[in-house]
């Protein structure tokens, strides 16, 4: 107990975590964010935090490429964390496509039918080439054209 009241408590700001950082290359190209991870065990013990960092990465574009080729593993908490990122995709009306998929993960997506909810296409340019065009199909919705 901090002695001070309840008010007076600052929130401790999340620090960006250094091995997760490592984990993730990113970069913006054409308006879109293009992130791979490369953890070879997208799991329990690094799944939420790279999914904030996801997140923080498609904010400013709304555009989104996942380039998974550096993963060789996936759990429930990864599943989630996929999900988590998906659906704050969804609710902000931006687009996600995920690609450079192994077949043992795609398995997976298949079996929780993952694969039916978003794209997913083989390489990043194909991946870059679709977000844009969902980007631009989600404009034309909204009316901003």
């Amino acid at each position: 107990m901090t002695g001070l009241p309840a008010a007076c408590i600052l929130p401790v700001k999340r620090h960006r975590d250094p091995y997760t950082e490592m984990l993730l290359e990113e970069r913006k190209e054409n308006g879109a964010a293009v992130v791979k991870i490369n953890a070879p065990r997208l799991e329990a013990r690094i799944a939420d935090q790279l999914a904030e960092e996801i997140i923080e990465a498609y904010k400013p574009v709304r555009a989104l490429v996942i380039d998974f080729s550096g993963v060789g593993f996936i759990d429930s908490v990864g599943m989630k964390a996929v999900m988590s990122v998906l659906l704050y995709c969804r609710k902000t009306e931006g687009a996600c496509v995920l690609c450079g998929v192994s077949e043992d993960i795609m398995s997976v997506f298949v079996i929780t039918r993952l694969n039916r909810l978003l794209p997913i296409v083989d390489t990043q340019a194909e991946a870059l080439a679709r977000v844009l065009e969902l980007k631009e199909q989600s404009r034309l919705r909204a009316g901003n054209i």
